[in-house]
């Protein structure tokens, strides 16, 4: 009668021996890891009226090289290997930058120093960068020779922060490296992360509800839905988007081996004068 009973508990209650999941970074000490990441972005814009309409393509691979391992947090040195950008302008005009050699252009020749300057991250298993050092070398590195005057320099300067400085970089990564569940969950179990972004113009909130989708022998499958919340107050800057996003992991080391980001974000009023709709489509994958 005993054994009936328990099979029968078996059969009828089988979340109560759900297996969980750990989900987390277990990076290895001198190991390098790597992210290559190629975006398509469709960029509407109204300007005082007028709609226009711009592609971009953005091509870049970066290394991970796990320097040191301290409780639950990584020290990495970071580098650029490649970045190319093409740009399809309304106008048909096309622009082309890339780091495969120094050139007179200033943004391909700054791409081409950048990816030979190594900079560090700290990083926590969560996927959580607590702080990015000698990012400003890399900017200091690109734009050193710069034949302008010392005023055209430093706005130039201030411009590839924005574009590539500590927080530029943390909100844009954290969109994929903060992901993970502070806790083992099982088949199906969601958890919600949260992580800044950051530009010039821009300040908000990702806020993301991921689940674990499947789980095979050698990775895991996770699912995410993200809301893009602005924390600027002119309702004529306000961004608002969301997110799809697909994710397969390595089991043993939790690290993307792909990844699919697709992003719808907008910034102003559809009836204003002066407003950005933006279609974007991500994927990284690590070799």
């Amino acid at each position: 009668m005993k054994i009936l009973l328990l099979l029968l508990i078996v059969v009828c209650c089988p979340t109560l021996f759900a297996q969980k999941t750990s989900v987390k970074l277990q990076l290895t000490k001198g190991k390098t890891y790597t992210h290559v990441l190629n975006s398509q972005s469709e960029i509407f814009q109204r300007v005082n009226g007028k709609t226009t309409k711009t592609n971009m393509l953005v091509k870049a691979t970066i290394t991970y090289k796990v320097k040191s391992v301290k409780k639950d947090s990584y020290y990495l040195e970071t580098q650029y290997r490649n970045m190319n950008i093409s740009i399809d302008q309304a106008d048909g005009k096309n622009l082309n930058f890339n780091s495969d050699k120094p050139s007179d252009d200033i943004l391909s020749n700054f791409f081409y120093h950048m990816c030979r300057t190594p900079f560090y991250i700290t990083m926590n298993s969560l996927g959580e960068i607590s702080s990015v050092e000698g990012i400003g070398r890399l900017v200091n590195n690109g734009i050193k020779g710069l034949d302008l005057p010392k005023e055209k320099v430093e706005q130039i300067k201030a411009s590839l922060t924005d574009a590539y400085g500590e927080k530029a970089f943390k909100g844009n990564f954290e969109i994929i490296t903060l992901i993970y569940p502070k806790a083992a969950v099982e088949l199906n179990e969601s958890w919600e992360t949260e992580t800044a972004i950051y530009s010039k113009n821009i300040q908000a909130t990702l806020k993301t509800n991921y689940h674990l989708e499947q789980s095979g022998e050698d990775y895991l499958q996770v699912k995410g839905e993200s809301e893009i919340i602005s924390n600027q107050q002119m309702e004529a800057s306000k961004l608002v988007g969301s997110a799809n996003i697909h994710m397969s992991l390595d089991k043993n080391s939790g690290w993307i081996h792909s990844a699919k980001v697709d992003q719808i974000i907008r910034i102003g009023n559809k009836e204003d004068e002066n407003y950005s709709f933006t279609k974007m489509k991500t994927t990284y994958s690590d070799k």
